[in-house]
């Protein structure tokens, strides 16, 4: 949700920006960082 706000507030769909990009940007960014997160809290003390 954090990221679509960003992206409505800085004007997501105006002529110029690769919406789509942005958005397989910030599905793949989350697809690979939940399980890298899980990985690394696995390995904490």
């Amino acid at each position: 949700m954090a990221g679509l706000m960003i992206f409505t507030m800085n004007g997501i769909g105006q002529p110029g920006t690769d919406t789509l990009a942005h958005i397989m940007g910030m599905f793949f960014g989350v697809l690979l960082g939940l399980p890298a997160a899980n990985l690394l809290a696995r390995k904490a003390p």
